[in-house]
C-alpha cells in the first residue's frame, strides 16, 4: 500500500491563507485581520470592505482602472452625503477617491489615488425578512488615472456608534397594492447615467397575491406604479434610507412553494435618498 504523507496542520493553514488572500495573526487564541481598507472621499473617511481592484490594458491598449468595495450603510450624515455623491459621480468627473490600507495597529501602509473617478454601478443586497446580514452596498468604480504610494495620510474613521442598516428591516410601498407581507426583494441596482430599466423581484404572501395578479392580468406592459422601499432603523419605524422606484411595471407573476408568490417587476430608475 502506498504511504500517504500528511502535511503539518500549520503548513496547510498557511497555504489556505495564501490562496484566499487573507492575512491574520493570533493573540491569546483570537484571530485578528491585519489589514483594513478605508476610503477617503472629499473630507469624509469610511471603511471599504472587500476592496478589489484591477489595472489592465483593454483591446485598444488603453489602461483601464476598475475597483469595487462594500460600504455598510448607517445613519451617519456624512455617509449619506457620500452615497448621494456616488449616484451623481458621472456628473462630476473630477472626483478623487483615495483607498488607504491600514495595518492591525491602524498605521497607514499604502495609498491608492483614483482620479476622475465615476461610479459604474451600485449593487444593493437582497432584502430578506429572515436575514441577519448588515446592509452593504457594493460600489463598482472606474478611474482615468491611478497612483500608488507608501502611506502618509493620517486617517480617522467615523464613530461606530451609529445605527447600521440590516437586510431584514425594510418595508415596501407601491401604489395602493398590498405590501405589508413582502418577505424578500432582490435584484436591485443603480447604474448612474444609464437609462436602461432595471428588473427585480419580490416575494409576498399568497394572501396578498390576488391584487398583484389582477394588476398583471389587466395592466402588464403599460400600467405603472410609483414605489418606495424604506430601510428601517432598529425600532422598525424610522427610515434610515429610502429607495425610490420610478415608473414600476409588473412583468411576471407566479405562485411558489410555502404559500408564497413571486412577482417580477421592472423600474425606470432606482435612487437611494
Amino acid at each position: 500500500m502506498k504511504k500517504i504523507n500528511h502535511l503539518p496542520a500549520t503548513i496547510c493553514f498557511t497555504a489556505v491563507l495564501l490562496l484566499t488572500g487573507s492575512s491574520v495573526f493570533a493573540q491569546k487564541g483570537t484571530m485578528y485581520a491585519q489589514n483594513t481598507t478605508v476610503i477617503q472621499l472629499d473630507k469624509y473617511t469610511f471603511r471599504a470592505d472587500n476592496f478589489l481592484f484591477t489595472d489592465a490594458l483593454d483591446a485598444n491598449n488603453q489602461m483601464r482602472h476598475t475597483a469595487s468595495f462594500d460600504l455598510l450603510l448607517t445613519d451617519d450624515a456624512a455617509l449619506r452625503d457620500a452615497v448621494t455623491l456616488f449616484q451623481v459621480s458621472k456628473e462630476r468627473p473630477s472626483i478623487r477617491m483615495v483607498f488607504i490600507t491600514l495595518n492591525y495597529a491602524g498605521e497607514n501602509i499604502q495609498e491608492r489615488f483614483y482620479d476622475n473617478t465615476v461610479v459604474e454601478e451600485i449593487l444593493l443586497p437582497a432584502l430578506d425578512a429572515t436575514s441577519k446580514l448588515a446592509f452593504k452596498a457594493t460600489i463598482k468604480i472606474r478611474a482615468e488615472k491611478v497612483e500608488q504610494q507608501k502611506g502618509s495620510i493620517k486617517t480617522q474613521l467615523a464613530s461606530r456608534n451609529k445605527y447600521a442598516a440590516l437586510c431584514s428591516n425594510f418595508s415596501l410601498s407601491l401604489g395602493k397594492l398590498p405590501a405589508n407581507r413582502v418577505s424578500k426583494i432582490s435584484g436591485l441596482s443603480i447604474k448612474p447615467g444609464n437609462q436602461q430599466s432595471i428588473n427585480f423581484t419580490i416575494e409576498i404572501s399568497a394572501l396578498d397575491g390576488a391584487a398583484w395578479n389582477q394588476w398583471f392580468l389587466t395592466g402588464a406592459g403599460g400600467a405603472v406604479q410609483q414605489g418606495v422601499i424604506s430601510i428601517l432603523a432598529p425600532n422598525l419605524k424610522d427610515a434610515l434610507y429610502n429607495i425610490s422606484l420610478a415608473d414600476v411595471e409588473i412583468v411576471s407573476y407566479s405562485n411558489s412553494a410555502g404559500n408564497r408568490v413571486l412577482i417580477g417587476l421592472r423600474t425606470k430608475s432606482v435612487a437611494i435618498k
